[in-house]
């Protein structure tokens, strides 16, 4: 579920990287290409509408995220199928939706929720790196390059809007990424000035000095000084 991506030339070699924001890996969904998060949209109950649902693995198996309850404001004929919540526990994705359902729907896969850069190689080929776990805590929203020595990125996200499932993602508090030895390497913004839901963050001078305003959703204006 990619968020943002920024070209920009990480490791100092003279060609454009990418830096990307993705999900994060600090929630209850997690995916990859053997068990990714599948979507899959149908008309399942048969009332000439389609409806949206969402699985994802738990120990190997395939299961709805949404729950019973909200599952049948949807589907009305769930409560009917499934009386008791212990049964809709046990039952699974194929058992709820049916066979046939299923394998009409549209589907739609997410199986990389890690935030990432990609090392340009050349010859339009890129390697990715998973960026380190102090930047999965959240969903990353806004990138930035920082003039200095050595290349170095400003990173900074959240999101508070998810539901009560997935619960909102405000464990970041910004971070600065340069690569070292090859590997991506990060360091914590003090003083919590990115902390809240940063969606932009331009460069400006203030006073002939390097300086970032920083937009949050729902909040002020800030700025950060190097």
């Amino acid at each position: 579920w990619w968020q943002t991506c920024t070209p920009i030339d990480i490791d100092g070699d003279g060609d454009l990287d990418i830096v990307a924001g993705n999900f994060g890996l600090n929630s209850r969904l997690k995916a990859s290409s053997k068990e990714p998060v599948k979507l899959y949209i149908n008309d399942f109950d048969d009332n000439g509408s389609a409806e949206q649902v969402m699985t994802y693995y738990l120990k190997g198996e395939e299961i709805c995220f949404s729950s019973k309850t909200q599952l049948e404001k949807r589907m009305p004929a769930l409560k009917k199928k499934f009386l008791y919540a212990a049964d809709f526990a046990k039952a699974s994705v194929e058992d709820i939706f049916g066979k046939k359902k299923l394998s009409t729907a549209q589907q739609r896969y997410a199986d990389h929720f890690a935030n990432t850069v990609f090392i340009n190689q050349g010859k339009l080929s890129f390697q990715p790196m998973i960026l380190p776990d102090a930047v999965q805590y959240s969903t990353l929203k806004a990138i930035v390059s920082i003039p200095s020595a050595k290349p170095t990125i400003l990173l900074a996200g959240n999101f508070y809007e998810y539901n009560v499932e997935i619960g909102r993602m405000d464990a970041d508090q910004g971070n600065y990424l340069h690569m070292k030895a090859g590997k991506p390497v990060v360091t914590q913004v003090p003083n919590r000035v990115l902390a809240g839901q940063v969606r932009k963050m331009q460069p400006i001078t203030v006073k002939g000095k390097q300086a970032y305003i920083i937009a949050k959703n729902n909040g002020s204006w800030q700025i950060l000084q190097q």
